[in-house]
Parts: structure tokens; sequence; C-alpha cells
């Protein structure tokens, strides 16, 4: 059942700052603790919020929250069940005005490859042939126009970050780019240096939350 009970705005059980501060905390710890540790306890802990709450909405909790949970349903959770119904009321939500591109982008796609399809908005990477790149997308021609729909910066420059977090050298002074950052989500009016940093995966490389202010989720 999609968590937003079909597109309608949830009756919360708590409030707003409340939802968002649970959220965070199952943000943080799973940031503290990568890899399968605690991951099965917080997935519950995320399901049960999910499912008692409704997927979170902007004018409610604030557009990190939203991004938040995008994070942890793709990244952390794991679970194919909850991912297909956040996919669901995200879309819901985005509608609505209540998400935003990237943190839809992000979980829509993340959603596609965990059911064995084409991903819609190239957010998804992974190695292939010793090539870092985007796994396959539906209707390739059609990709720029649907992220410039959202907001998200062209393919190629995507790309290029991308490689650039991936093949960040372990002994480099600074910190790795964190793909998170506002200004790689979207078509940035000015150039900013992207900062902090997501980990990197075999099969993709992933930040935190997506947000208003700073790198929440997606990559993939």
């Amino acid at each position: 059942h999609a968590l937003l009970n079909e597109g309608r705005p949830p009756k919360r059980t708590v409030p707003a700052p409340a939802y968002r501060a649970a959220l965070q905390a199952l943000y943080a710890e799973a940031r503290a603790t990568r890899g399968p540790a605690g991951r099965a306890a917080r997935t519950q802990a995320l399901r049960a919020l999910l499912a008692r709450e409704g997927w979170p909405l902007a004018s409610q909790v604030g557009g990190e929250a939203v991004g938040t949970a995008a994070w942890l349903v793709a990244e952390d959770a794991r679970d194919p069940a909850l991912l297909r119904a956040a996919a669901r009321d995200i879309e819901a939500a985005h509608g609505r005005g209540e998400a935003d591109g990237f943190a839809l982008s992000y979980l829509i796609d993340r959603h596609l490859v965990a059911e064995g399809q084409p991903q819609r908005y190239g957010t998804h990477f992974a190695w292939v042939a010793g090539a870092y790149g985007p796994t396959p997308i539906a209707d390739p021609a059609g990709v720029e126009a649907r992220r410039k729909a959202l907001g998200l910066m062209p393919l190629a420059e995507w790309t290029a970050l991308m490689r650039k977090i991936a093949l960040w050298p372990k002994a480099a002074s600074g910190r790795r780019p964190q793909i998170g950052d506002k200004a790689n989500q979207r078509l940035p009016r000015r150039r900013r240096r992207p900062s902090a940093s997501p980990e990197t995966r075999s099969s993709s490389t992933s930040g935190g939350p997506s947000s208003s202010r700073r790198c929440r989720s997606s990559c993939s």
C-alpha cells in the first residue's frame, strides 16, 4: 500500500519536529555504522515510522527530511517492498510540490534498477568493464529533457562529478566532493565547489540526504 494513502496528506501522530528528528536520528546512525550492522533494526524502525506517519511532506517537515527519508529507503533499508511503496509515494508528493526533483529522481531510479528495469533519470551509476557510468537508461534520447524538468544538471556534468567522486584518491588531502550539494543537484546559476564526502560503493556512489542546504541522498 502507498505510505501516503494514495496521495492524501497523512494525519501525523507526532509533531513535525519530532518526525524530522526521528528521520535525522536514523540517518546519523546509518552513516556512523556503514554496513549490515544495525540495518535490520533501522529498516524496521523506518518502515514503522513511515507506515504510522506517512511519507514526509516538505511543507510539514522540511525538504531536507524528505531527502533524508529517500536516502534511508534507497541506501540503507534495502527492502524491495518499502522501496516500491516509497517510489509511489514520493511521486505523489512531488506532484503536489511536497518533494524536490533530486529526491524524486534518486528514489525512482533506485526503485527501477532494483526491479531490473532501466533507470529514468540517470542518477544510478555502476562499474562496467572498468568504466564508471550510468546504468541503462530508458529512452536515453529524452533523459536530458526529463532531468531539466526536475531542475537537475545535464547528464554529462553529473557523470563527470560522479566519476570524480568514485575515483577520489584515498590519500588526497581535503574532503571528497559531495553529490548532494545543492549546486550539484540542479542547474546552478553559479559554480560552487562541492563539499563533504559521500561513500563510494561497488555498485553506486551515494551521498547523504538531498535538501535545500546539503547533499542528502543520492546520487546513485
